[in-house]
């Protein structure tokens, strides 16, 4: 009886296992994009430029008139006004329209001022929009929602 207790935790134990490991390597569509939004908040914390330029279409057009281009220049500039760049995205919500894909958010960015201290950036619901280009998830739009 102990020995067929112990088989079945082993048994239920690799099963959980085995889920965890396809979880990981086989990610959903909705994961995948999450995952670039995550990046996309670490590298604008770390205001790693070359990041942000991966994650970005080279199509990007957003609802201000902002290119890939411009957006690029404007976050330079912002790194360059701003230390210590916090984002927070409490609210995330995925569609899939494939090619094609909306994620809600609510964004939050703070930054230190070199000259007044620590303030809010931004606020506001948001929406990105991405598309799916070569097996890979781009941002290639956003608007105030």
């Amino acid at each position: 009886m102990k020995n067929l207790i112990k088989v079945s935790l082993l048994f239920f134990f690799l099963a959980f296992v085995f889920l965890i490991l396809i979880k990981i390597l086989f990610p959903s569509e909705k994961e995948k994009i999450l995952r670039l939004v995550e990046e996309g908040r670490r590298a604008v914390e770390r205001e790693n430029l070359p990041k942000i330029s991966e994650i970005l279409s080279p199509d990007y057009l957003d609802a201000w008139g902002n290119d890939y281009y411009r957006i690029i220049f404007l976050l330079r500039r912002n790194f360059q006004i701003y230390d210590e760049i916090k984002v927070f995205l409490p609210l995330r919500r995925v569609v899939l329209k494939p090619p094609f894909a909306e994620c809600s958010l609510l964004v939050r960015v703070f930054g230190r001022d070199i000259n007044y201290g620590e303030e809010l950036i931004y606020s506001s619901p948001f929406l990105l929009f991405f598309i799916k280009e070569d097996k890979r998830w781009y941002i290639i739009s956003a608007k105030e929602k």
